[in-house]
């Protein structure tokens, strides 16, 4: 029976990041290298274990360009990226997971600030 720890303890984590339709159609992504930092460190405090920068960074470049169709146009909106670890060996109780889970959310989105 497999059981998972981020649904069970909460043995997980995540970061959010944007990715932009510039005027001449390129695609940006803002503070990539930044959020894998991040995800680093929160994964350091929980015990966990993390993809190096460039495995995040490279995966994130990879999902936008899967998804390359769904940034919007330029202006205001942008491509909603959720990457996440999250603890999925077989294991139950107050313990670091034996093995992880990296995988990454991308979903258009509007404005966030209502005016």
């Amino acid at each position: 029976m497999s059981k998972l720890l981020c649904g069970h303890l909460v043995h997980g984590l995540f970061e959010g990041l944007k990715a932009y339709r510039t005027e001449d159609d390129r695609i940006l992504i803002f503070m990539p290298h930044e959020n894998a930092l991040g995800m680093q460190d929160g994964a350091e405090r929980l015990c966990m274990a993390s993809p190096s920068v460039e495995y995040f960074v490279e995966a994130v470049k990879q999902i936008v360009l899967a998804n390359k169709k769904w940034v919007p146009p330029p202006g205001k909106r942008a491509l909603y990226l959720r990457p996440l670890l999250i603890g999925s060996g077989a294991s139950l109780g107050v313990t670091p997971s034996p093995e992880y889970m990296f995988l990454i959310y991308a979903s258009p989105v509007g404005e966030t600030i209502l005016h």
